[in-house]
This record gives C-alpha cells, structure tokens and sequence, in this order.
C-alpha cells in the first residue's frame, strides 16, 4: 500500500515510517524541514510542505496526519493554523485515499476526573489553545464524511505519547528538574493515562485492517493507569542518571506563580491550562477500542523504560 505520513519529521511521524518501511509499504513522509533525516533511507519519498498552506494532491491508499502544533510557546493564530487549518488542508490533498487516520489528542477532553469516553460532552471554553484546535480539526472531520463517499476516516486520541527518542514529553518533564531537586507541583498524586508509541502503532495497524466505516473516534492508551509523580521522577532519573529530591509545591503557590507569569511575562495559554493535568486524574477508557477493533494493548511504562 502506499501510506502517507504527515509530520514525518516529529517523534510519532518517525517511529511510523520506519514502521511502515520495514512492514514494506511505500511511504510518503510529509515535513516542514528541507531535507529528511539522515537516517531515512531510499525507499521513502520526501515531501516538504507547510501544512498551513494549500498543498498539492497527493495520491495514496492511506493518510496518517500526525503533524501538529504541540508546544507551550504560540499563540491562538498559530495553533488554529497549523492544527485546524492544517487538518483541512491535508484531508483536502488526499480526497482520492480510502483511509484517513487523524492523530489528536486527549487534551480534547474537559477537566472531570472521571474516565473519558469517546462521546462525552466537551465544553470548548475549558480547553487549551491545543486542545480546542485538536478538536475543532475532530469536528471539521465529522463533517467530510457526507461529502466522501466510501471514506474511513478514523481519530485517535493518546494521551501523552511517550517511548524511544522522545523529544517531546521528555524535555517538558525535565524542566521541573532543578539541581538535585524535583519539583512536583500539588505532588503529581494524580492518576494518569499514557501512551506508549508502540501501543498506538499498534492501535493504527488495526484500524488499517479493519477499517472502520465512515467516521469513528477511539481513545487509545496504555491498559494501566499511573500516579503521575511516580513516572515523571523515573523518566528524569534515567535521563539525569542520577536520583532527584521530590519537592512539593502546594497548588496555590503554583498558581500564583502562573498569575505573576500571565501578567509580567506573558504565555499562549497552555501552560495556566496545564493545572488541570496536576490538579484532576486524567484516564482514557478503552472500551471501545477494545469492543469494535478487538484490540487490548500490550507495552507499558513499566516494561519500556529501559527504552527511553
């Protein structure tokens, strides 16, 4: 099959061509960089393309749209660019492929602490700039399928991706690094989802085979929640190669501190956001994962560890 890959250059977009390479698929890696990875071999075609604008037709089997806009830094206009518009001009490019599978987020749903299902009502006001612009793409995707006929078009919502050569979880986590200390707002005693790269390769890999029909929305995570405290001090110790001092910061001294931020320094609106995920349990249910695709996961944090 010839598989489209957008993002190619990001951590997921990586991981799923050389996925797909080896599997013996011809792939098509979309980025923003000039040039591929050095470690990218002949048999994947390169396209360098900003998703933001227009992009030419492209023809493939499938489309897996995995580029976004995930960092901390940007504004409203530079998330609804390259997540919403973006979305649509990549869907648009590739109208003729059988399959569209879109890459978004947990961060689409709410603050309740309560497990997320599928087709819970999502109040837009209480999203982040990333997670309301990963939504308004979900909702933009609801509403092609009239318009394609015969067209899967699948959205996959993993909740903090994590696994080899991560460059995005990672270095988020060691910021709350300081010297010998670890610093752990509110305690980082909440219970959390997480997604290990394989499980959503893996997840991607049963849509293709069975491919659902018109437009289907699955949470994929792994099959065990976390005390996220527990996981960040793991992640920074074996990248520090060295033990951390944990130090709790109580959440009004965090707040405040995001305040004395918002009001002198100025932020996109994603880090104030983040207190939700330090201040409620934030787990996926997989139900329907498991119910419709026949699918339960296998990694875990405990068992990839030693491949971070």
């Amino acid at each position: 099959m010839k598989i489209l890959i957008t993002g190619a250059t990001g951590f997921v977009g990586k991981h799923l061509v050389r996925h797909y390479v080896g599997q013996g698929h011809e792939v098509i890696a979309l980025g923003r960089r000039a040039q591929p990875p050095i470690e990218w071999n002949r048999p994947v075609r390169y396209i360098q393309a900003d998703i933001t604008q227009k992009i030419p037709a492209i023809t493939c089997d499938i489309c897996i749209h995995a580029a976004a806009k995930a960092s901390e830094d940007g504004d409203w206009n530079s998330f609804t660019k390259t997540n919403f518009t973006g979305t649509a001009n990549v869907f648009n490019s590739t109208k003729d492929c059988r399959q569209f599978i879109y890459i978004s987020s947990s961060s689409v749903y709410g603050q309740q602490s309560a497990p997320h299902i599928e087709e819970e009502t999502v109040q837009l006001e209480e999203l982040n700039f990333y997670g309301k612009t990963k939504r308004m793409a979900e909702d933009f995707l609801q509403t092609q399928i009239a318009y394609t006929k015969g067209k899967s078009i699948t959205i996959l919502r993993p909740r903090a991706i994590y696994g080899p050569n991560d460059s995005v979880l990672l270095p988020r986590l060691l910021r709350l690094c300081k010297g010998p200390f670890l610093l752990m707002p509110n305690g980082l005693k909440v219970q959390t989802s997480l997604t290990s790269i394989f499980n959503l390769i893996d997840a991607i890999d049963q849509v293709i085979l069975k491919r659902p029909k018109g437009v289907q929305t699955f949470n994929v995570s792994d099959q065990q929640e976390y005390e996220m405290g527990k996981v960040v001090k793991m992640i920074c110790e074996k990248a520090l190669k060295r033990s951390l001092i944990p130090v709790y910061l109580p959440l009004h001294f965090v707040e405040a501190w995001l305040r004395f931020k918002s009001k002198y320094l100025g932020f996109s609106g994603l880090s104030a956001n983040a207190l939700q995920f330090v201040r409620n349990d934030h787990i996926l249910d997989n139900t329907k994962m498991e119910k419709e695709l026949g699918l339960r996961f296998s990694h875990n944090f405990y068992s990839d560890l030693y491949q971070l």
